[in-house]
């Protein structure tokens, strides 16, 4: 999302080519949270925070409740006990996207999704 804020051409084309095909865009909570903890650092805070409320016409925000809370718990145990620990927020993210998604997530950042693709967790990169 933040590679989609800042207009990065692979992203934007990516995510258009989604949209044309029709395919359900969304994102969760924590993706909210990451994006307007950004926005006191951006060049100009105010436009930043226009950008941001504007992801929500493309891209619907998925909840986290009970089952996505469950689900995420086992998650972080498991790759606790493989010593492949994830950021939480990482793993909230993927446990809403399993639970309301479609399970792919969508990141630069393979290699802590990959790691939770046991889960049924699919990473596609905007990068070609």
């Amino acid at each position: 999302m933040v590679d989609l804020l800042q207009g990065r051409p692979e992203t934007v084309r990516f995510v258009e080519e989604l949209i044309r095909s029709r395919q359900d865009l969304f994102f969760t909570p924590h993706v909210l949270y990451e994006l307007s903890r950004g926005v006191r650092q951006a060049h100009d805070p105010a436009s930043q925070a226009r950008r941001i409320a504007r992801l929500g016409e493309r891209f619907r925000i998925l909840p986290f409740e009970r089952e996505a809370a469950v689900l995420s718990s086992r998650m972080a145990e498991t790759l606790a006990d493989r010593g492949e620990e994830i950021p939480l927020l990482d793993v909230f993210i993927a446990a809403s996207a399993l639970v309301w998604g479609d399970g792919v997530v969508v990141t630069r950042d393979l290699e802590h999704f990959r790691r939770l693709g046991p889960f049924g967790i699919r990473v596609h990169s905007p990068a070609r």
